[in-house]
């Protein structure tokens, strides 16, 4: 059968085998829905439907089957899109269920779902797909090579989801640009890469606050990535995790890394060869930095090591180009790795060196090869061998008077050409281990106490000291040379004023160049204070409607096409306005770049134009007048008249508006978000179609058959004598009416759903559901319709007979009919006055007339003058 059609399934389906409905694979159904009392969609049941657009799947279904709707809905020619409406409280998808369904563009799955097999939803369009939290394991390749799968996210869950990784990862070559959401730990079949192509390429990337362990390889190689958020409830990142990840020379700029608060291992080659990666915040609760953890990271021009940690490994921040290095204060000893896999092995940098807790390692090599200057914390107690021997070392500040254990050659082979120890009113005794120390002043010169001071985003350092950002540092410096220092503000900033012992220096001196400042000889001490605000932009943009973009402040006027705000305190080395979105509008179609080092204010002109949505609709004769509106605007839904159907329910974005729905309209007004439309139908009618000429029927509804060409009638009376049943015509059909039907072979007619006020004394028993019908019931003998030797009638049962659904059979007393005869039938609207009795005759000798006068050589159906009687013949 195999027109286009539309098809209902109310009820489970118990099929010899699992297969599919139709021997084609197709059965041309268009559009297909299950009814809430459906548990299970069997395997196979519609594989290959090309022309299937619209499919809803009913609230009572737990399991669809392995393939059931497998390459479904991909005819070029009559669909434009396979529209699923996922049943709430499905809990299986079976392997293959929609693979191979280019044309599925989006699903949403139930918050009931536990499991999806292998290539459930593969070389699916599907564009974004979230996964429930309910879900506990995901098959292999359940959506591989989904070529515009652009988004996945996994929701938060504190248990853990079972994936599948490598050549059979469950996202698998399933290469567009995407963002991820990982919100839960992962349990994978065993440790690798998400992705066997390394990367899938996932430009965006967030663990959640649920996910505690980052699985080793995960993303390793990712070589898109741009942006990585990892949650608070990270305490474990694996083994390359993330390794060689953001190098594409061509997408990314800088790979962020915003690092979570609870870290406490970053394990082997964690960020090995991350070379796009700027700068990282490490967290106060990290204890281990593995191996190799930062290796290779070719823009990380600076650390900071937390004072938690108590172990770096070999290599870990190897082949860098660091030129600051911070151990931060802390109790504990922190382990490094000297030798030819040091920690900070082959610096491709000179640097700068903050020690504020004591070191352990082994080995007589020096840590710091590169360091040139060097300041010690005060929780420092002990300076370990070779610490700090190297001949780049131009100073070392100890800013307070506390001792320190100086050990065997600390400083030995140093060459100090212009470098100092600088302790405030110290004296050498305190030292007494530093008798190996080359080219130092005498300490009792150190005479000139400096202060430096400053307030904002800055920075003032010299030779002996350096204050940044609302800090104040000072020292002592040989009274004999003049104080030299260099300026630098943070990008954004600006120097606003200099004071030089509380007298303002004008004109202000240049940024970055240093400067040289003589001692008066009566001076004692010297304070320098440099003030820096912030660099403040003008920017002038065109709006059409909408408000002002966030992060915008101080803006003249924002209601007007044309407007201008300025930007204060901007912290990034570049500011790119491109990425700045109002409420309802797109990016700027103009992109502004304020590099670091501008100054003053500064003009630039962005254009911003209203975000285009998209609405997407569920259920067959709906449509809507615009599929792409834009921000602020309205779209009309109209529901199509169909005599055949009835609107049950109309929802938009999950809220039902039906009682809203105006003479098959409903208008949705100022647009600002995507738009997802569902409507559900009853039928208003019983589709019968005829196989033959002649049919038994039986229907749980009840129908009116006035107005159709299709005959109706019920078993009213039995002749023994000619052993015919007599059928009288009826039109008002109760339901659970077996009934006798004549129509047209092939034809399928639409018969009205209606209130019956009729009753019958019929001879036909309704069979609704399929059912296995015996010889006799009681003292009642059954007959089921069909035809032998050609031969059309009602015939006794042989012991017993399986009939489907929405049938009938002939049930009569025993003691009326001979055993094993077939029954006639007699239609009561054929018998016309002067018919004696009615029978079928074809004698070859009889004279026959039919009702025009004409003699015939046989008798034909209808009425015949037969011997001068009035015969019917069927």
């Amino acid at each position: 059968s195999n027109a286009d059609k539309s098809m209902y399934i109310g009820r489970d389906l118990k099929l010899d085998a699992d297969d599919r409905l139709f021997n084609s694979g197709t059965g041309s159904v268009t559009s297909l829905e299950f009814g809430d009392l459906v548990t299970t969609i069997n395997p196979y049941l519609f594989k290959e439907s090309d022309k299937l657009y619209s499919l809803t799947i009913g609230k009572g279904v737990k399991t669809i089957g392995t393939q059931a709707f497998y390459s479904s809905g991909d005819d070029a020619d009559t669909v434009g899109e396979l529209s699923v409406t996922m049943g709430e409280n499905v809990e299986t998808i079976g392997s293959n269920a929609f693979d191979v369904c280019p044309k599925l563009y989006s699903i949403n799955l139930p918050a009931t779902l536990k499991t999806i097999e292998g290539y459930a939803f593969s070389s699916t369009g599907l564009g974004s797909i979230t996964i429930p939290a309910s879900v506990d394991s995901i098959g292999k390749r359940a959506f591989s090579s989904c070529e515009s799968l652009s988004s996945i996210r996994i929701e938060d869950s504190t248990k853990p989801l079972k994936l599948w990784r490598g050549y059979d990862g469950t996202f698998n070559f399933s290469n567009a640009d995407k963002s991820m959401y990982i919100g839960r730990d992962l349990k994978l079949d065993a440790d690798d890469r998400l992705f066997s192509n390394g990367n899938g390429n996932v430009t965006v990337l967030e663990f959640g606050d649920l996910v505690t362990t980052i699985n080793p390889y995960l993303f390793k190689e990712s070589d898109k990535l741009y942006s990585l958020v990892i949650g608070n409830g990270v305490k474990t990142i694996g083994a390359q995790a993330f390794y060689g990840s953001g190098d594409d020379a061509d997408t990314v700029g800088e790979l962020s890394v915003t690092m979570g608060e609870n870290v406490e291992t970053i394990g082997v080659s964690a960020f090995d060869y991350c070379v796009k990666m700027t700068n990282i915040s490490l967290p106060a609760t990290l204890k281990t930095i593995g191996e190799w953890a930062f290796s290779m990271c070719s823009s990380l021009d600076s650390i900071k090591i937390p004072g938690s940690v108590t172990s770096i490994g070999k290599g870990a921040f190897g082949n860098t180009p660091l030129t600051d290095i911070t151990f931060e204060d802390g109790d504990k000893p922190c382990s490094i790795v000297l030798g030819y896999d040091a920690t900070f092995r082959n610096p491709q940098a000179d640097y700068t060196l903050y020690l504020g807790r004591n070191l352990a390692y082994e080995g007589n090599s020096c840590p710091f090869p590169n360091a040139t200057a060097v300041t010690i914390g005060s929780k420092v107690t002990s300076l370990a061998p070779n610490m700090l021997n190297n001949d780049k070392l131009l100073s070392v500040q100890v800013p307070w008077p506390t001792p320190i254990a100086i050990q065997e050659n600390v400083f030995s082979g140093t060459t100090y050409n212009n470098g100092w120890l600088l302790v405030p009113g110290g004296t050498k005794a305190k030292y007494a281990a530093a008798t190996g120390w080359k080219n130092f002043l005498n300490v009792d010169t150190w005479s000139l106490l400096v202060t430096l001071n400053v307030s904002g985003h800055g920075t003032i350092s010299t030779p002996y000291g350096r204050a940044t950002s609302g800090n104040t540092v000072q020292y002592n410096q040989p009274k004999d040379e003049p104080i030299v220092y260099t300026l630098t503000a943070d990008n954004g900033y600006r120097l606003s004023k200099l004071t030089d012992n509380g007298t303002a220096v004008s004109p202000l001196p240049t940024l970055g160049t240093a400067q040289s400042r003589e001692i008066g000889s009566t001076e004692e001490s010297v304070t320098l204070s440099a003030t820096f605000v912030p660099v403040n932009y003008t920017i002038t943009y065109d709006l059409a409607g909408g408000t002002m973009p966030s992060g915008v402040t101080n803006p003249s006027t924002y209601n007007a096409e044309t407007a201008t705000f300025t930007l204060n305190n901007p912290i990034r080395n570049y500011y790119d306005f491109a990425g700045w979105t109002g409420t309802g509008l797109t990016s700027p179609t103009k992109t502004v770049t304020i590099a670091k080092g501008n100054v003053g204010n500064r003009s630039y002109k962005a254009t911003w134009t209203p975000k285009t949505y998209t609405v997407t609709i569920s259920g067959a004769g709906v449509t809507a007048s615009n599929y792409s509106p834009k921000y602020g605007e309205s779209v009309t839904i109209t529901i199509a008249d169909d005599p055949d159907r009835t609107l049950v329910k109309l929802t938009v974005n999950g809220t039902d508006v039906t009682n809203k729905v105006v003479g098959g309209k409903y208008t949705i007004t100022n647009v600002s978000s995507n738009i997802e439309v569902e409507a559900t139908f009853r039928s208003t009618k019983e589709f019968i179609t005829m196989t033959g000429e002649y049919a038994v029927f039986s229907c749980p509804q009840d129908l009116d058959f006035s107005g159709s060409d299709l005959r109706a009638y019920i078993a009213s009376g039995f002749n023994k004598k000619t052993n015919q049943v007599l059928l009288t015509p009826v039109t008002d059909v109760p339901a659970g009416t077996g009934i006798f039907l004549v129509g047209n072979a092939g034809q399928t007619y639409k018969i009205p759903y209606s209130t019956t006020s009729s009753i019958y004394m019929n001879f036909f028993q309704a069979n609704l559901q399929k059912s296995t019908i015996s010889a006799t019931t009681g003292s009642y003998s059954n007959y089921t319709f069909g035809v032998q030797g050609g031969d059309l009638g009602f015939y006794p049962i042989s012991g017993s007979t399986t009939l489907q659904a929405q049938t009938a059979y002939l049930q009569l007393p025993s003691s009326f009919v001979s055993a094993g005869v077939k029954v006639s039938v007699v239609f009561e609207d054929d018998i016309i006055d002067g018919i004696e009795d009615f029978y079928i005759n074809n004698d070859g000798d009889a004279t026959i007339y039919d009702l025009s006068g004409r003699r015939l050589n046989k008798a034909g159906r209808g009425i015949n003058i037969v011997n001068g009687k009035k015969i019917l013949v069927k």
